[in-house]
């Protein structure tokens, strides 16, 4: 029986992750939903959808100041390379990107280390990180 391209895809990417020394797990095995650990840095979710993939991550913020929230998500956004930041009306920071389900090693490598930069180097170096975060 021949693999859907969808199945090709998520078992390369899968593949891909564990190579590169990404601990992965899948809490709910009716879903195509994984937490991903790298060996260094935060975690994320990712989701395989019907035609792309889907990269996330969210994390509370403690100030209460929407004016000053919106002033870090928008400088996060301005010097972002992947990742889209938004906050909720509950104060959670959302990071996401989605990518076609068309796996290609190099371009795939080039993603997580994009993503890898936005969401520990961006964040880590934003001014405003220390006022922010729980």
């Amino acid at each position: 029986m021949k693999e859907s391209k969808s199945v090709i895809f998520k078992n390369s990417v899968i593949k891909h992750l564990r190579e590169q020394h990404f601990n992965i797990n899948q809490p709910n095995k009716e879903r195509n939903t994984f937490t991903v650990f790298p060996p260094t840095g935060i975690g994320f979710v990712i989701a395989f959808e019907k035609k792309h993939l889907l990269i996330a991550n969210f994390i509370g913020l403690k100030n209460k100041n929407r004016r000053k929230l919106l002033e870090f998500v928008n400088d996060l956004n301005n010097r972002s390379f992947r990742m889209k930041f938004s906050i909720d009306n509950e104060n959670i920071l959302m990071m996401d990107t989605r990518i076609a389900n068309i796996y290609q090693k190099k371009e795939f490598q080039n993603i997580l280390e994009d993503i890898s930069y936005d969401m520990n180097d961006l964040l880590k170096g934003n001014n405003l990180i220390g006022e922010m975060l729980e």
